[in-house]
């Protein structure tokens, strides 16, 4: 008898232990069966172990996340702060080379048979770019009477080509092309000018090649080597002129028979 009110009494005190909270019995049951999604999806529990660990790394930095952003902001106003300070430098150097370089150029033009040519070298403001604050434009006049324009808007080909052949001669030590290509640049020239341009091919020839298209014979005669070019339907030919043929083709373009 003893024996069975000691087990009633343990039985009770047992059952008074026991957590019988509905609500709380309802959160363990939702936990299980949110366990039992992410297995599925996951894996095994351990694994879930190894997720929430990264989970949490990442949910770590994404919390520090404003104060990286804040400090990538400043170096940013740094870095711009000091490029806006560098470009202005450069800024006022171009302004000091643009009205030099623009003086030169216009001196050479003269003379290249252009006597009325203005060239300018226009600098505008724009935004901070791989190249600085300056909107660089070359601008062209070969006439009296007319305020210089965009070099590509208004310039001929003749009057092209002189202006590249100006700009080549005073950038003849600086320039790292091999090759220069001109065409029709004597076009509407005298032939003291041909002489002039003659020089100017033959002083930059020494620095690079130098292969022109031309009618003129004063410019042709300055030549090292000369190539005669043809076309006969839709073929084209060059061919390399021996002495004799040099002076053969400059009596023809001269208008001279045999």
């Amino acid at each position: 008898m003893l024996e069975l009110e000691d087990a009633v009494f343990f039985l009770r005190s047992y059952m008074g232990e026991l957590d019988t909270d509905p609500e709380k019995l309802l959160v363990i049951e939702e936990r299980l069966v949110l366990i039992e999604k992410l297995k599925k999806r996951f894996g095994q529990i351990g694994e879930l172990g190894d997720l929430k660990q990264t989970l949490m790394q990442k949910l770590d930095h994404l919390s520090q996340l404003d104060s990286s952003i804040f400090t990538a902001q400043k170096e940013l106003e740094r870095l711009r702060a000091h490029n806006l300070k560098e470009a202005d430098e450069i800024s006022q150097e171009r302004k000091w080379a643009a009205l030099h370089f623009s003086l030169l150029i216009s001196r050479e033009l003269h003379s290249l048979n252009l006597p009325n040519a203005r060239f300018e070298v226009q600098l505008l403001a724009q935004p901070l770019g791989p190249h600085g604050t300056d909107d660089i434009t070359f601008l062209f006049s070969a006439n009296p009477g007319y305020s210089p324009q965009p070099l590509q808007d208004c310039a001929s080909g003749g009057e092209l080509s002189r202006v590249f052949l100006a700009i080549k001669t005073h950038l003849a030590e600086k320039d790292q092309s091999t090759s220069l290509i001109f065409d029709e640049i004597d076009s509407n020239v005298g032939g003291q000018t041909a002489a002039i341009l003659g020089e100017k091919f033959q002083a930059l020839a020494k620095k690079r090649q130098v292969i022109c298209v031309t009618h003129f014979v004063r410019v042709a005669r300055c030549a090292a080597h000369h190539f005669l070019v043809s076309k006969k339907d839709s073929l084209t030919s060059v061919k390399k002129l021996s002495s004799s043929e040099q002076e053969e083709e400059f009596n023809r373009m001269l208008g001279k028979k045999g």
